[in-house]
C-alpha cells in the first residue's frame, strides 16, 4: 500500500521496510530508528559501532511503497555500507 501521508503508522511501515532491506542485503546493523523532523525523516542505524544517518524529504515518500523508498534511499550507499562492516572485521582479525 502506497504512503498517502506521514503519520505514525506509516513511519513504522517505513522503518520496517528499511529494516527488511538492510537484512535482505546482508548489512549487519544495530539500533535502527526513523525520526520525524519538520520537513525530513532521518534514518539512523549503527554499523560496527559507527552511526549512519540518512536524511530525506518527507514528500519523497508520498505516493510510493515503503519498500521502494527504502531501496531508493539505501541502494546508492549499499556497497559503502557493506564495505564499512568488512573493514571493521579486518581490524578485528589484526
Amino acid at each position: 500500500m502506497k504512503i498517502r501521508s506521514i503519520n505514525s503508522p506509516n513511519i513504522n511501515r517505513l522503518r520496517n521496510a528499511f529494516y527488511d532491506y538492510l537484512l535482505e542485503n546482508a548489512v549487519p546493523f544495530n539500533n535502527l530508528g526513523l525520526v520525524e523532523g519538520e520537513e525530513q525523516l532521518a534514518l539512523y542505524f549503527e554499523i560496527a559501532g559507527n552511526p549512519q544517518v540518512f536524511k530525506f524529504d518527507k514528500e519523497y515518500c508520498i505516493g510510493h511503497e515503503p519498500a521502494t523508498v527504502a531501496e531508493d534511499i539505501i541502494k546508492p550507499m549499499l556497497n559503502h555500507l557493506i564495505g564499512k562492516n568488512s573493514m571493521s572485521d579486518e581490524r578485528k582479525k589484526s
